[in-house]
């Protein structure tokens, strides 16, 4: 997870239009996959009252080439697989 929150912004949907009295903070989260392999994925997150991930925290997700199919969600540090942990390390 990033260090710092970004900022929350009015949500747009996919023709660029505000979402009335929707809010959004949007991410750019560098992933290490089960095999080790590392990537880029973006995340946002929206709703009336949005709730920013944690700074400084370690997430769970799956994702294909397209979206985000489950969270981001909180994990503990020892739960995370030792092959994922050591390349978080570096």
């Amino acid at each position: 997870m990033p260090a710092k929150t970004p900022a929350k912004q009015a949500t747009k949907d996919d023709q660029g239009k505000v979402v009335p009295n929707e809010y959004s903070y949007h991410y750019q989260l560098n992933v290490v996959k089960k095999d080790g392999t590392r990537t880029t994925v973006p995340v946002e997150i929206s709703s009336e009252k949005p709730t920013p991930l944690t700074p400084n925290s370690y997430v769970k997700l799956e994702f294909n080439s397209k979206r985000v199919l489950s969270g981001p969600n909180n994990i503990a540090k020892d739960k995370i697989p030792a092959k994922v942990q050591t390349e978080l390390e570096k």
